[in-house]
């Protein structure tokens, strides 16, 4: 069976998520472009799990996270404009493929919503430390963000299955 293309209304959560998704990114790039000249050549560009520094490169691995932010951005818009080319955790058929798209655009957008967030935050946090105004992204960064990521994606994961 050939997916059916269906146009998914936006709620206002949808317009929310979408529009904090936008500024984010958009602050990844203004934050990058205005602070790059005046990062020192050496930052830091690995944290281990307790989110202390332990790592350092160039200061154009800067350029590569907000490369990661605006790449994730894309990628996900394009999810969600296609949702029928998307892979799904159960056969899709004329009676549950508004649902499990539906579902999948959620995923994307909340996907979208919480890397580019993270991605900020990380970029601000290298900016920070490299300017000697702070050490390490705390201790919560990385249970946060896998609480967000794991989460969310077993959320959907979950209902996708219950669609049927």
């Amino acid at each position: 069976m050939k997916r059916p293309n269906v146009n998914i209304k936006l709620t206002v959560a949808d317009w929310i998520s979408e529009t904090f998704s936008f500024l984010f990114v958009l602050a990844i790039i203004v934050l990058t472009a205005t602070s790059y000249s005046s990062l020192p050549e050496t930052i830091p560009t690995h944290f281990n799990a307790s989110g202390t520094a332990d790592g350092s490169g160039g200061k154009w691995s800067i350029l590569l996270l907000a490369s990661v932010g605006i790449a994730v951005y894309g990628l996900t818009t394009l999810a969600v404009r296609f949702p029928m080319l998307m892979n799904y955790p159960v056969t899709i058929t004329p009676e549950n493929h508004e649902q499990q798209y539906l579902n999948a655009v959620k995923l994307m957008r909340a996907v979208k919503l919480i890397v580019t967030g993270m991605l900020l935050y990380l970029i601000h946090m290298v900016i920070q430390n490299a300017r000697g105004n702070s050490e390490g992204l705390g201790w919560l960064f990385l249970p946060i963000s896998l609480l967000l990521v794991l989460g969310s994606a077993g959320y959907y994961l979950y209902r996708g299955y219950s669609i049927k």
